[in-house]
Formats: structure tokens, sequence, C-alpha cells
């Protein structure tokens, strides 16, 4: 069995703070880790993210290299980060990867209950920003969100969506970023796009969509 040591201080928090703290406390107790070093994986900052992407991966280069010199350097002593976002770690990743001098990054996908492949068709499209796209579903509970009665809570966790067959508007076909909050009301339920609409074409019918990304990285 192989053990991975985590650091949750800073888990889902944007502060540059909480990440360089969490790297000290692998500083400070390093006379203890490194005995494992030929089997260790180490989640230096499980799930630490920032909204400006650039700057978190030039963060997480500085602390893999910087935390390599300091504490691990026994082969093959891993490090272990995650991501929020799938289009980060195609974008990033291999930065980050050769930001470490061991060249031994691990990309570990975090594959929570909320992760799904709910369909539903689509009944209208509002035009806007953000855009908010109606279902045809009449069930009592939200097909993206099966616990949301419409009065209660609502988060999905879904980060995007995958739409096709959309008519008119053919540029909602595709993958589509979205909030993690559904809407609506049985035979109305709605899902809204973060994205602007505005100057699509007009909506005239058709289109099915799925969760696909209600995953962590």
């Amino acid at each position: 069995m192989v053990p991975i040591a985590g650091n949750w201080m800073a888990t889902c928090k944007s502060d540059t703070s909480s990440l360089s703290s969490a790297v000290q406390t692998w500083v400070s107790q390093a006379a203890q880790w490194t005995t494992l070093n030929k089997y260790l994986i180490v989640n230096i900052a499980n799930e630490w993210a920032v909204e400006q992407h650039g700057l978190a991966r030039f963060l997480y280069q500085r602390n893999c290299s910087a935390s390599r010199g300091w504490l691990y350097r026994a082969d093959p002593g891993r490090f272990r980060r995650v991501r929020t976002d799938e289009a980060d770690l195609v974008q990033y990743s291999q930065a980050v990867f050769e930001s470490d001098p061991e060249r031994n990054v691990m990309f570990a996908l975090h594959q929570y209950g909320n992760t799904n492949d709910y369909s539903a068709s689509i009944q209208s499209i509002s035009k806007g920003n953000p855009t908010v796209i109606t279902l045809t579903s009449t069930s009592a509970t939200h097909p993206f969100a099966p616990t949301f009665n419409g009065s209660n809570n609502s988060w999905c966790g879904a980060r995007a969506y995958q739409i096709s067959g959309v008519q008119g508007m053919t540029q909602a076909n595709g993958e589509q970023p979205t909030l993690s909050n559904v809407g609506g009301s049985p035979g109305a339920w709605t899902v809204t796009l973060t994205v602007d609409s505005t100057n699509w074409g007009s909506y005239t019918g058709g289109g099915r969509w799925w969760t696909i990304t209600a995953i962590t990285l």
C-alpha cells in the first residue's frame, strides 16, 4: 500500500497565504515524512485554486520546485496536486510538471457523488448574459439535481454541460460553462449558462444536454 499524505488547510481557498502555509507545514514536518520518501505521495495543498489561473500555475510551479528542494529529494518522492477546472489541466499541467526537478508530479481526479450522466431535452433558450435554458422535464425534482424540488438546495455540482441538436441558436451546441446551482420548478426547470448569448441566433427548437463535468480535478 502506498500512503497519500495530504494537507487540507487550504482546501477550496484561493489566497496565496493559505498555499504558502500548507507548504511551510510540510517543511516543518520534513523529518517525519521524508522517512517514507521511497513510497510517499504528497498532496501538498488539496484543491487549492485561484480564479487567476495563470497565477495558480505559477504558484504551483514555484512551490513544487521549492518544496522538492527543501524537503523530498529521494526518488521517487512524488507530489500530488489537484485543480478544479479540467481546462486548466490541459493548459497548465505540462508547465507544472516540468517545474518539478524530479519530473514526478501526479495529477489526480477527485470524482464526487455529483458526477452523473443525466440528460434532458430543451424547451426554450432565453438570450442574455447569462443565458437561461428551460427544460421540457415535468418531473417533481430537477433532472440535474434529483433532490431539488423548487424550494430547497439547488446545488447540482456541474461545471459545464454538453449540448447538442439545438436549431437556430447553434452557438449553444458544444460544451458550455454553467453555474453549479440550477433553478425553476416542475414543468419549467432551468439551468443558467455563464455565457453571453445576446448576439446568438434565435432558438427555433431541438436540443438535448448532458452533465459532463460535475467533478473536481
